[in-house]
């Protein structure tokens, strides 16, 4: 019998599982999958696998409209946001490779073990920012909007994937920072699931996560040519990875992961820097020779062992599975199982390689769709309590046209007396929500980023009510914002002028020992009079541009400063600024931040 799960509610900080065996080395690490190498020409006695999969965004609805595949077969999930597949594996195979894919969001896949298969839990996070670039020959810095994260690249260091064609012109890039404190570790890849420089499986604490991909004018995939090489980093959230102190020129194992093995595989060393636009003072900072989603982590292994089930409200037990959240002592979380989602039999289910000291909250369904969640620490034997949701909602946003269009929603009740929120992204073709939230009346409001073509900028806002188990449309509204820039590019031209020209025009000073500038943008709200960041280079060095996304709720009415100073031991302070209205910025604009001697105060 296939069992599927729905979870009821927001997912909560922290990490997925789905694989409860213990971890080691593994026969079919090296091969391309399940089946064992791809060039063993002798015929594979094959069984038939049927299972249903349920595709879950990071925030927890269930996904509509998602691409769910295994070996031989595929499908796409319906408003429940499960598939049911069957296909041919190896007779003798012990796991399989499921993967989910859904635009918008990052790719995920998972492998699981086969024995007693018959449902996988598949969770996906959006895609953060997909940025222009002008010209993706040209050496540049790419910034993304949040974390501080960024990708740096030399001229000429692109070419189309596969091949050695080199690419030029017009390009863009998808940029997604994870948050490692936050609910994006809830659809790491793989599930922290590894594979060592020594061929050993091993489960991963990870430091920091950006996935990066690059793509052409015409969305055909980009990769780094042979022999060129990359930088990434990101802001380091927390001083300490399970109880070892993160310092300047602390190195971190690197991963990348990949998705036809289900893992990530060890590939480099990584560090600490230093950097002042981090609220902790520190980043991670790696040089990478191929574009996927990266990871600064330490290996894992725990000693606890827990006996887990979930319970009916006559106490009976009952074939749930769960999602788990799993905070150390200093804050850092764990993926201790190696996976996504984990099940357990109705007598329970024995977990290993917990943490010694952690919380750990529990969220668990079951195949007839109830659900319920936990809140405990490292003890013998839990019990989760689990119910019929109260609330179950499939919801989607329209535009004015009735055309179906990704959304962000905010569903809002007032519970007990209490205002209660939950805040989910929605994919055009929809998701269902789910509560256990005992009210008969739901508030939707809904919102997009900016979206439109040809220059022209539109953002769409709507709202909705609604019962507690009906569907949901929400119409959206747009607001035009005209020519309205969705990045601008900056550069630091590595020359210094002098302000005592005396027909106004600046002239180029020799000037020893520029070497880079500080570099700070922001945008002041017309509404609250406020400035706020928008980026913060503290060492931009001369002569490289940088790519940097403006912020989505930015209205034409707000003002755009772009500010630069430097200092050098024979000019003093360089400084230049730029301010103009945002909606006079140009998607894409340069602008040349040229810096200007000012007097050199002895």
């Amino acid at each position: 019998m296939k069992r599927t799960s729905s979870l009821g509610r927001s997912f909560g900080l922290g990490v997925l599982i789905i694989s409860l065996v213990a971890c080691g080395s593994s026969d079919d690490a090296s091969t391309d999958g399940p089946g064992g190498p791809i060039d063993d020409p002798t015929p594979v006695e094959t069984v038939s696998l049927d299972l249903t999969g349920t595709v879950r965004g990071v925030s927890g609805g269930l996904l509509a409209g998602a691409l769910l595949s295994m070996p031989g077969d595929s499908g796409t999930t319906g408003r429940d946001g499960r598939a049911n597949l069957s296909g041919e594996i190896p007779a003798n195979a012990e796991e399989v490779v499921v993967k989910a894919e859904l635009e918008g969001h990052v790719p995920q896949s998972l492998r699981v073990p086969v024995a007693g298969l018959d449902t996988v839990q598949l969770v996906l996070q959006p895609v953060e920012k997909s940025i222009a670039l002008q010209d993706i020959s040209t050496a540049q810095t790419v910034a993304a909007a949040s974390l501080n994260a960024s990708v740096s690249f030399a001229e000429n260091s692109f070419v189309l994937a596969g091949t050695s064609t080199l690419a030029t012109g017009k390009a863009r890039v998808e940029l997604t920072p994870w948050n490692i404190q936050d609910v994006d570790l809830l659809a790491m890849p793989g599930g922290g699931q590894a594979i060592a420089a020594d061929g050993d499986r091993t489960l991963l604490i990870s430091a920091g996560m950006m996935t990066v991909n690059f793509f052409n004018d015409a969305g055909q995939p980009l990769q780094l040519a042979e022999g060129k090489t990359a930088d990434i980093q990101m802001d380091l959230p927390i001083v300490s990875i399970d109880g070892q102190a993160m310092e300047v020129g602390t190195e971190i194992p690197m991963w990348s992961f990949d998705p036809d093995l289900g893992l990530w595989v060890e590939d480099g060393v990584g560090e600490v820097v230093e950097s002042p636009a981090s609220p902790t003072g520190l980043a991670v900072l790696a040089t990478v020779s191929h574009f996927s989603t990266w990871n600064w982590d330490f290996k894992w292994s725990g000693g606890s062992t827990l006996n887990v089930r979930c319970v009916d409200g006559l106490g009976h037990g009952v074939a749930c599975s769960v999602v788990v959240d799993v905070t150390l002592p200093d804050g850092s979380k764990v993926t201790p199982f190696g996976g996504n989602t984990g099940y357990l039999a109705a007598e329970g289910t024995q977990i290993i390689n917990m943490p010694n000291q952690a919380t750990i909250h529990w969220y668990a369904t079951t195949a007839t769709g109830m659900i319920g969640e936990r809140t405990s620490g490292i003890e013998p034997y839990v019990e989760i309590e689990i119910e019929n949701p109260k609330t179950s909602n499939f919801v989607r946003c329209l535009t004015e046209l009735g055309a179906p269009i990704a959304c962000e929603v905010t569903l809002s009740a007032t519970v007990n007396g209490d205002l209660e929120e939950l805040m989910l992204q929605i994919p055009a073709d929809g998701a269902t929500v789910q509560t256990m939230w005992d009210v008969t009346n739901l508030s939707w409001a809904a919102k997009t980023p900016m979206v439109g073509s040809a220059g022209q900028r539109v953002r769409y806002e709507g709202a909705a009510n609604s019962g507690s188990n009906e569907d949901v449309v929400i119409g959206l509204s747009s607001t035009l914002l005209g020519d309205a820039a969705q990045a601008l590019r900056i550069r630091c031209d590595g020359v210094v002028y002098s302000d005592d020209s005396v027909d106004g025009s600046y002239q180029p000073l020799p000037v020893e020992g520029y070497v880079a500038c500080f570099v700070r943008i922001s945008i002041m709200s017309s509404q609250t009079g406020w400035w706020s960041d928008v980026y913060v280079n503290e060492g931009l060095p001369a002569n490289i541009i940088v790519t940097v996304p403006l912020p989505d709720n930015y209205v034409v009415e707000d003002e755009l400063e772009v500010f630069a100073d430097s200092y050098t031991d024979t000019s003093g302070y360089l400084t230049d600024r730029v301010t103009k209205p945002v909606i006079e910025v140009e998607d894409g604009e340069l602008i040349d931040l040229r810096l200007v001697e000012t007097v050199l105060q002895m």
